[in-house]
């Protein structure tokens, strides 16, 4: 009997934990064949695909020809490379959509995600299924939702609080996309209504579990604002962030009080220095990142409230990260892709999807 054709995944990355993890998970699957796209330089390039085992082609900014030869015969795209902050970000998902591939990023801000949705129609009519949100914010946050709001008649609340580590690129990214937010207005929904507020502002402290601690957060653009608003109906949606230590945020806060007022009107390059700087400060709650999800609702008639956390100990936060990633691949070269369009990662995939990705690592879930 003939062995069934491998599917080619392309998985273009860079040179942190994150992408090797991704490209590593992936290419660990025997329906796969992954190849790695790397910008230079080569020798970088090399050691990476040698440590994982695949090939790699590199990808060179300044030769939009090599992202046509890395995509001939590709079954899907990963891309982990950003930044995924606006549409100037969005040529590579683009390409795919116009050559029928299938693509996947996480995404780092609400307006990447509403831009990203406009590539629709180009991948409905060359049969592509594109996915931006695949990561923390809102693959993993909306999973945990679904999970529980399970027997709910009615959610009243949703609010979401990350702390997201230092130890890896992508996290170190991840800060920086929220931390560029300082201040800037965002649009909430309290109590049934869209209202006018400030990021970085209306603190709040929480104590996660262990490594963690308590940590304060302060409000953040998280895609899921917007998401969560049309998939649970929600009367009120926050999405808050902290950082450890604790002189980042009240740095951060301060000058967000700053902009508010009109002190100060440009941050940059101020936000990135800050988050370089706490990454070389870091201790070792501050390398463990997490995730909190509180939900209040109906159910059977009676008002609950439920809360879990995820916490990625020990540099965990990567592989917390991937998961919606591999679980999403996992899927379609198993099960094949049964939809097409581009599409934010909510209501894709459950928590019991994710949790195959997360088991061998450091993840604790506590749920209360």
């Amino acid at each position: 009997m003939q062995a069934l054709a491998k599917k080619r995944v392309v998985v273009l990355g860079g040179y942190g934990e994150f992408s090797r993890r991704v490209a590593a998970g992936i290419a660990a699957l025997p329906q796969v064949e992954c190849v790695l796209g790397l910008p230079p330089p080569a020798a970088d390039a090399t050691r990476l695909a040698q440590s994982i085992g695949v090939p790699f082609m590199m990808l060179d900014p300044n030769d939009p020809a090599s992202l046509f030869r890395l995509l001939e015969g590709a079954f899907a795209v990963v891309n982990v490379r950003g930044p995924f902050t606006g549409r100037d970000h969005l040529t590579i998902p683009a390409h795919c959509a116009a050559l029928g591939v299938h693509y996947i990023d996480p995404a780092d801000t609400r307006e990447y995600v509403e831009d990203f949705t406009r590539l629709t129609r180009e991948a409905r009519e060359h049969d592509a299924l594109l996915v931006t949100g695949a990561g923390t914010a809102p693959a993993v946050t909306s999973a945990l939702t679904e999970w529980l709001i399970e027997g709910f008649e009615r959610v009243d609340e949703i609010h979401i609080f990350v702390t997201p580590g230092m130890g890896d690129r992508r996290e170190i990214a991840t800060a920086r996309s929220i931390v560029g937010q300082v201040a800037a207005p965002l649009r909430v929904k309290e109590s049934g209504r869209w209202r006018e507020e400030h990021s970085w502002t209306r603190p709040i402290t929480i104590r996660f579990p262990s490594p963690i601690g308590r940590r304060r957060g302060y409000l953040c653009d998280l895609p899921d604002l917007e998401l969560f608003a049309k998939r649970f109906d929600a009367r009120t949606i926050t999405a808050r962030a902290g950082f450890a230590p604790g002189a980042l945020n009240m740095t951060l806060a301060t000058l967000a009080a700053m902009r508010v007022r009109g002190w100060v009107k440009r941050l940059s390059p101020m936000p990135t220095l800050l988050v370089r700087l706490a990454a070389h400060l870091i201790y070792v709650g501050a390398k463990a990142s997490a995730l909190r999800v509180a939900v209040t609702g109906v159910r059977d008639s009676v008002k609950e409230e439920h809360v879990a956390y995820l916490i990625a100990r020990n540099d965990a936060g990567t592989a917390l990260s991937a998961a919606p990633i591999l679980a999403l691949v996992r899927r379609w070269v198993q099960e094949g892709v049964k939809q097409t369009g581009a599409v934010p990662c909510v209501g894709m995939l459950g928590f019991n999807d994710l949790k195959p990705e997360m088991a061998p690592y450091d993840i604790v879930l506590v749920r209360h």
